[in-house]
């Protein structure tokens, strides 16, 4: 894995530069973001229009363009600030493009946001966090292998067909996200080439390899940052918390009967997965994990899907500098192209 430059340790000066970022898809009308993007443009036009830049996002990996291209156009030492506008997909794109490159900030602002919590971001603080480098991609919250990312592909499939009903979506997302996720978990552990795979795990040179249904990293280094660490909110493996000083926590869910997978679910709805139950699960720290499989798998990196039968994730220690000042949770809808 190639060594990665920690963007933010170059000295800042001149004035800072704003590009927005809009995902059309997060909003629930074409009125809705046209009129935010009216609005910045107007508030801009008044404070120093050569300051700002707004761009919609018309399709997946559009926004790392963006990014890429309004770096260019700076004057070195300039530092700018990115804004993701919409859900957790626009975000991942958002940190894709930032990542690495000198000067930057990066703020996230969910799609329920008006221009009012957007103009409160524009001087807000900045705060260095962990990221995690996976394989080609960047991410804040984790990385889920196997039947986690089945579980985890299954809750976005089900909120898109809420998508023209916002009442609904918005209802299920808040309330039922845990519902979903626990069928998927279901679904997934039905089919044994997904819940029983042999898999060979290092972590920091050890090995853990042996049969899991799911192995999830969670960054501890970004906690906070971008909502729950864990797809599903609040099962987050709190038992791992001991090894504090190290940023990746390791989840390691051994294939087990129907008996120890019921009592994981009755402890995933109590908020208690992966740390109650030792003789099922093994939780471990580190700051570079090795997965690989015989066959492809799928990865949930931030909830975008991938099929790799080998992973190689780093912990990035305070590599990114970003803006938090309204702890949303993005739970973005799923991606799709906009003409």
């Amino acid at each position: 894995m190639q060594d990665f430059d920690l963007g933010h340790n170059m000295e800042m000066g001149g004035a800072k530069k704003h590009l927005f970022i809009l995902s059309p898809q997060s909003f629930f009308s074409k009125r809705e973001w046209v009129g935010l993007q009216a609005q910045i443009a107007e508030y801009f036009q008044i404070a120093g229009a050569e300051n700002c830049q707004v761009q919609v996002s018309k399709y997946p990996r559009n926004a790392i363009g963006y990014i890429r291209n309004f770096a260019k156009e700076l004057e070195a030492g300039v530092a700018f600030r990115v804004y993701a506008v919409g859900g957790q997909e626009i975000l991942f794109d958002c940190l894709n493009g930032v990542a690495g490159l000198k000067n930057t900030e990066l703020a996230a602002v969910s799609y329920f946001s008006d221009f009012f919590k957007i103009k409160s971001q524009l001087d807000a603080p900045v705060t260095p966090i962990g990221i995690i480098q996976c394989n080609g991609n960047f991410a804040i919250k984790n990385c889920i292998i196997g039947a986690g990312a089945e579980a985890a592909d299954f809750v976005h499939g089900f909120l898109s067909r809420l998508e023209k009903s916002r009442v609904l979506r918005f209802f299920a997302g808040r309330h039922l996200n845990k519902l979903f996720y626990f069928i998927g978990w279901i679904l997934a552990y039905a089919n044994k080439n997904i819940a029983a795979k042999n898999y060979k795990v290092i972590i920091d040179g050890a090995s853990y390899s042996d049969v899991y249904q799911s192995i999830v990293v969670l960054n501890a280094g970004g906690e906070g940052a971008a909502g729950a660490a864990h797809p599903a909110g609040a099962a987050h493996p709190a038992g791992a918390a001991a090894d504090s000083g190290v940023p990746l926590k390791v989840v390691l869910v051994h294939s087990a009967g129907v008996l120890q997978n019921l009592k994981m679910f009755s402890a995933f709805f109590n908020g208690n997965a992966f740390c109650s139950f030792p003789p099922g699960v093994t939780v471990k720290s580190g700051l570079e994990i090795s997965v690989r499989s015989e066959e492809n798998i799928k990865v949930s990196l931030d909830s975008e899907f991938f099929y790799e039968n080998q992973v190689a994730i780093k912990a990035l220690p305070d590599a990114l500098l970003f803006v938090n000042s309204e702890q949303a949770s993005f739970a973005g809808r799923r991606r799709k192209d906009v003409s």
